[in-house]
């Protein structure tokens, strides 16, 4: 049975170099087709500058979306592009930390605090 996870994406306010992806349910390998369906349009598109992922509500990840983030991170880095994560669940913020992307990765506690630090 697959998991289900929203996706939603929008301009950040007076800013539409970044983009603010907005993640909740449970990601993993069975959505995440769906998932990389909205991103890689974004990833794509160089005029977006931020990936600013909110993943209020996401309350699962599985470890090959863990790799998806790590691959956008680089592609992203590669390209002067930046990912930003905010305002992560607990569990989530303890998973990024156990593969070590809390240390390369920015995070922020909320998306106003993100879009100041920008």
């Amino acid at each position: 049975m697959a998991t289900v996870a929203n996706i939603t994406v929008e301009s950040a306010p007076d800013n539409p170099s970044v983009q603010i992806v907005h993640l909740s349910g449970e990601l993993d390998e069975s959505n995440l087709p769906d998932f990389e369906q909205v991103i890689r349009p974004l990833v794509a598109d160089l005029s977006c500058k931020v990936l600013l992922f909110d993943l209020d509500g996401l309350k699962f990840i599985s470890s090959k979306v863990i790799g998806q983030f790590a691959y956008l991170y680089t592609t992203l880095s590669h390209s002067q592009r930046q990912l930003v994560l905010v305002r992560m669940d607990e569990n989530i913020k303890d998973i990024f930390a156990l593969v070590g992307l809390d240390q390369i990765i920015p995070t922020h506690p909320d998306i106003e605090s993100a879009l100041s630090n920008l």
